[in-house]
């Protein structure tokens, strides 16, 4: 039993506004507001001047607060439902979703119509590589891409997946073949030198010749002859870098086997045994003058890497699965415009200099631009 011994009618807590404004209560979001921060926060605005309008609004809320906001909303769209809700209302895309046994979605396969219209027209040559980092569960984005009339990239498939394993690699490319018929007249596919993933696309296109890029090259090169790796030193590094480098961009067989030979006799014996190990048995899909295919267009994925760039420009890492996946779509959207805009100043503006040659002529009026550039250049260059 308690008994009152003393009484005082003073407030014991501090009434300064400043102390009353920080209580967690105080500080909490009506409905409306919380909404418009959580709509300003999904759009990747300021955190400082989002406080700075709440401020304004009279909420003093602290920068926790919005990292809560952000985190409650992370946890309720990594929905994979929500994701292929989303895909169901947009009547303009054609997907498949791989399922394991639990019956729990492993992966995406998307394409919109457009797309398809694309690679159709365009089958010859495509691109594929893969971006990481863009969502919260770490899935991987594989992106392809082909080469229109006017040079320009253009997407013609997404691949969204859990796992890098053959089983889904595999998927991924019947996927593409399933909505793809004219995947037969596909010549080459440029890729970088992942093992699992060219075996993947050998068994899938046996009739395509697979090239690896040369930006890829270079940076694998980079990247394994380094001075702990290959027990080497600095200066024997930067030789054989340089001298692999010299082989990369040669320009003939020839003079390909003339720089392997002064790898060979110049280089220190683990890069040498590197060399003739991972890349003198495929060296004709990786040096420039001896790739097939694509010797007179680009040589690198780097129309990929500038795609990607775009990607991670304008989706947050690691973003929940919902806002990533309205942001590709936004992204794609945009990238679909951008090249419809270009295609249609290519049919409505002709230059106007006088063509002498007739043969050179005639064909100005049947390509485009780009091609007919490449045309020109080889009648130029036979004389």
């Amino acid at each position: 039993q308690l008994k009152v011994t003393t009484f005082k009618e003073e407030y014991n807590h501090s009434t300064h506004p400043s102390i009353y404004e920080s209580y967690p209560k105080i500080r909490r979001l009506n409905e409306h507001t919380l909404e418009e921060t959580k709509k300003l926060l999904a759009l990747n605005a300021n955190k400082k001047k989002v406080q700075q309008r709440l401020k304004e609004k009279g909420k003093k809320i602290k920068s926790k607060d919005l990292y809560n906001v952000m985190r409650n909303e992370f946890k309720r769209s990594n929905n994979f439902q929500d994701i292929l809700d989303i895909i169901n209302k947009q009547c303009d895309l054609t997907h498949e979703i791989l399922l394991n046994n639990e019956k729990e979605c492993d992966g995406i396969f998307l394409q919109t119509k457009n797309i398809q219209l694309t690679f159709g027209s365009y089958s010859d040559i495509i691109f594929i590589d893969a971006t990481y980092k863009l969502n919260q569960l770490s899935m991987p984005l594989y992106v392809m891409k082909c080469l229109d009339g006017n040079g320009e990239s253009e997407v013609i498939g997404l691949a969204l997946v859990l796992n890098e394993n053959k089983e889904t690699l595999s998927w991924i490319a019947k996927s593409f073949k399933k909505h793809n018929p004219n995947y037969v007249n596909v010549k080459c596919i440029m890729s970088d030198k992942d093992m699992l993933e060219r075996e993947v696309l050998s068994e899938h296109f046996p009739n395509a010749h697979l090239l690896i890029c040369l930006f890829h090259v270079l940076r694998t090169f980079n990247r394994e002859i380094s001075t702990t790796k290959m027990s080497i030193t600095k200066e024997e590094r930067e030789t054989s870098l340089e001298i692999l480098q010299s082989i990369v961009y040669a320009k003939d067989e020839d003079t390909c086997n003339s720089n392997i030979k002064t790898l060979k006799t110049g280089a220190p014996k683990k890069v040498v045994d590197y060399f003739t190990k991972k890349w003198e048995s495929i060296k004709e899909e990786w040096i420039k003058g001896l790739q097939k295919q694509l010797s007179n267009f680009y040589l690198y994925t780097n129309r990929l890497e500038s795609f990607n760039g775009k990607l991670k420009s304008l989706i947050r890492s690691y973003s929940s699965m919902t806002v990533f996946f309205k942001d590709l779509m936004t992204v794609i959207m945009h990238y679909e415009q951008e090249r419809d805009s270009r295609a249609i100043n290519t049919i409505t503006k002709r230059s106007t200099d006088t063509i002498k040659n007739k043969d050179l002529e005639a064909y100005s009026t049947l390509l485009t631009p780009w091609a007919y550039a490449k045309i020109e250049s080889q009648m130029e260059s036979t004389g």
